[in-house]
């Protein structure tokens, strides 16, 4: 599994391929996606720093790079009361502000399925539900931002969703299953109302990160970390230069892309900008090969005006850390405070996004905050309760370029 794990799409993939049915634990169960009720707050202009705000006063017109969906499971982590609470769901402002979209309680045996994506019009919020023993068969659903509606279909068995087609998600990427090495998965677009369109491209071990390009007419997308440029309206491009095994992060620029590769023997990824046209190229972090280093292995990364940023592996029982990039390759970590285990999962030119907990031994509860490299002042956006599962997606605003 190479690429970002932060939006949640990047671990679907490798859950099902260990043969594990997970829900965003199997803490809330799984299935469809409850229908959201509306906060009925008194509007406000805008959300400010810290501040909450309901969804009569989002900006829409405003949205784009910077700002994010966050899945809040206000919900006991507790085993015992996994089913009390309620899971809600939050625009997030590149300002630290927050917009209360909708809420649903969490009653009884109620399923609820995983936040995978946002399209690129900010309209709409995309759900998929993993199989169980007794569903072999995902269920996808929509929920209108502005409005609350919702609208599902079912995908044939063994296939599940990857995301939105880009610019505008007018259609929906699905990736083929196959328990065989050597059987050629599909990747698959959808139409919004469960129709098949067009089979993009046939491979073995397709991976679920999928980058489309910001015009949608290209997409990059790996089979066993070698990666290929495809047509959106199908068919291969040609196949780009792989050093190690390779995961698509982000469209660099119109002629690039920003890849985590790592050795067949390692974990240790480190970042690549890979050229579209086939050619070589250029590594941007060096291999980590000291164990005891801070840093083990790079998944990302931001170029802020105040330096370059690394989403990368701690040493410590694989929790997520911040580094800045230094001359010669070395690497300055950041503590974050209350926070063992951080992820970038956007940023702004002077800010990071972060996806923080307590660590893999007790991860929850899970909160989102802004973070400032060099002033180190956070700005926290969601605070779960300290007994809460808090924050459990996070799916930032398509990003492209160096930040």
């Amino acid at each position: 599994m190479f690429g970002p794990t932060s939006s949640g799409r990047g671990q679907r993939r490798s859950w099902i391929a260990a043969g594990v049915v997970l829900c965003l634990a199997a803490l809330a169960g799984c299935g469809a996606t409850p229908r959201p009720v509306q906060d009925q707050t008194t509007a406000a202009v805008v959300a400010g720093a810290g501040q909450t705000e309901p969804r009569s006063a989002v900006p829409w017109r405003l949205i784009g790079p910077g700002w994010a969906l966050a899945d809040d499971f206000a919900t006991p982590a507790a085993a015992s009361k996994i089913l009390s609470g309620s899971v809600i769901l939050y625009l997030v402002d590149p300002q630290g502000g927050r917009y209360r979209l909708f809420s649903w309680p969490v009653k009884g045996a109620g399923p609820y399925g995983d936040l995978i994506d946002w399209s690129g019009d900010a309209r709409r919020a995309l759900f998929a539900s993993l199989p169980t023993s007794n569903r072999t068969r995902e269920l996808v659903e929509q929920l209108n931002l502005r409005t609350g509606k919702s609208n599902g279909f079912r995908l044939p068995a063994n296939s599940f969703a990857v995301g939105y087609t880009r610019p505008d998600g007018k259609g929906i990427l699905v990736e083929g299953y196959s328990a065989s090495m050597t059987g050629k998965e599909p990747l698959i677009r959808y139409s919004l109302g469960g129709r098949r369109q067009k089979v993009i491209w046939r491979a073995p071990g397709i991976d679920s990160d999928v980058l489309s390009s910001p015009d949608g007419g290209e997409l990059v997308a790996d089979s066993y970390g070698s990666m290929a440029l495809l047509r959106n309206a199908g068919g291969v491009i040609r196949h780009l230069y792989s050093p190690q095994l390779c995961g698509p992060v982000r469209w660099w620029n119109s002629a690039t892309i920003l890849a985590s590769c790592a050795p067949h023997d390692s974990g240790a990824s480190r970042m690549w900008l890979i050229p579209l046209s086939g050619a070589k190229g250029t590594p941007l972090t060096p291999q980590r090969r000291d164990a005891k280093a801070r840093d083990q292995g790079d998944d990302d990364l931001f170029r802020l005006t105040s330096g370059t940023y690394l989403s990368a592996i701690g040493r410590r029982c694989g929790d997520g850390i911040v580094v800045r990039e230094e001359p010669n390759g070395k690497v300055r970590a950041y503590t974050i405070p209350g926070a063992p285990d951080a992820t970038i999962v956007a940023a702004t030119a002077t800010q990071l996004l972060l996806k923080e907990d307590r660590g893999c031994s007790d991860p929850f509860p899970t909160k989102l905050a802004w973070y400032d490299p060099v002033s180190r002042k956070q700005t926290i956006v969601v605070s779960p309760s300290r007994k809460d599962l808090g924050v459990l997606a996070v799916i930032p605003y398509y990003q492209a370029g160096k930040f």
